[in-house]
């Protein structure tokens, strides 16, 4: 029945490559960028893909299609938009670093394809490359837009001290760029600088008090210090500022559940998070759920999980549902069952969030035993 309302429409384009839009009744087209290859079609590449584009881009000139290369990354171009806005330095990065139609070469390609990779060995790969081009870069504009590109390839690789020089030097360029300031926040964190953070913060906020992107690493600072009550007085500051997105509301909210304040106002904050949602996100659902949970609406809380599950297409319960019964069970008093749904909730690889679910079912794990 679906694919009986699937429409193929090619778009015409000189270059190599073909670019095709899908239809379906009802749905949002989907663009897909396809290569000959070996005699038979193959979808490289889709519209939201990021990282797909960037390695496709890399092996078509390592292979000898420079050509190729060059047209996927034409194509993906012209489906980002710049949004630079007000910021000197923001924007969509690839965006940036590739203009379509311009004559290009291997070294643009590479230095393209790197602002949308993300797997660390692939852009380390890549820095000799983007360091020899911001050596070479002659005008502000390229110097910039290669720091922001070296600035992006040490974060994700997680070297802070690079970073920090970097974003830092972007900084003293650009001191009222929103981007520098969350570029070197970011080095920050990765360096555990947290004095240093909060002097790059504070005297923004003193002169733009209810800007969200301040306000945001305001509490992403205090998150990454442990200081969630802080945070979470930056999250109220937002919603009081009427910038708040519902990422904020839920955040808000969500943040309730570490001090055992789920008060009347995170209440409402997660209710206005699904409203704006139309009740159609995940989390939004869940951070309900487990806000209603910790109240003792024990009921509103597991018609609330159902529908997170429904949300998110699970079949099974993952780690993030598991707490949300736990805090069910300790409300009917079924405390072994409370402790083995804590229990499934799984410890994340790598750094541990100190806003996750985890900590939530250590937390509530530990004060069962206490008890």
């Amino acid at each position: 029945m679906i694919l009986g309302t699937m429409k193929i429409i090619t778009v015409p384009s000189k270059e190599l490559g073909s670019r095709i839009l899908v239809e379906f009744s009802g749905l949002r087209s989907q663009s897909f960028f396809i290569i000959n290859e070996d005699g038979s079609y193959k979808i490289v590449a889709s519209r939201d893909g990021l990282g797909e584009v960037g390695t496709e881009a890399l092996y078509l000139l390592h292979h000898g299609q420079e050509a190729e290369a060059t047209s996927l990354l034409d194509w993906k171009r012209d489906l980002a938009g710049k949004g630079q806005g007000d910021d000197p330095l923001g924007g969509n990065l690839f965006a940036r670093l590739w203009t379509t139609g311009e004559s290009r070469g291997p070294r643009a390609i590479e230095l393209a394809a790197a602002s949308l990779l993300s797997g660390k060995s692939a852009l380390l790969s890549l820095l000799p490359q983007v360091i020899a081009a911001r050596k070479k870069a002659t005008t502000d504009t390229e110097r910039d837009n290669f720091d922001l590109l070296l600035a992006s390839i040490y974060l994700r690789a997680e070297d802070g001290t690079n970073a920090k020089l970097i974003s830092q030097r972007l900084l003293n360029r650009h001191s009222d760029s929103a981007t520098a300031v969350a570029l070197t926040g970011q080095a920050y964190s990765l360096t555990k600088s947290w004095s240093a953070w909060k002097s790059l913060l504070d005297p923004r906020l003193q002169t733009h008090p209810n800007d969200r992107s301040l306000l945001l690493q305001t509490a992403a600072e205090a998150e990454a210090e442990g200081d969630l009550p802080r945070a979470r007085r930056a999250f109220r500051t937002l919603l009081d500022s009427g910038n708040a997105l519902a990422d904020d509301y839920n955040m808000y909210a969500w943040l309730s559940l570490f001090d055992e304040q789920v008060d009347d106002q995170a209440l409402e904050a997660a209710q206005q998070a699904n409203l704006l949602s139309k009740n159609s996100n995940y989390a939004y659902l869940h951070t309900l759920a487990c806000l209603e949970a910790a109240r003792g609406e024990t009921a509103e809380a597991r018609q609330l999980l159902l529908e997170a599950m429904s949300t998110g297409n699970l079949e099974v319960p993952n780690s993030a549902i598991w707490y949300g019964f736990g805090r069910i069970y300790e409300q009917y008093g079924v405390y072994d069952a409370a402790a083995a749904a804590y229990q499934r909730v799984e410890r994340p690889d790598g750094v541990i969030d100190p806003t996750g679910t985890f900590v939530l079912a250590q937390s509530r794990l530990k004060a069962l035993r206490a008890n």
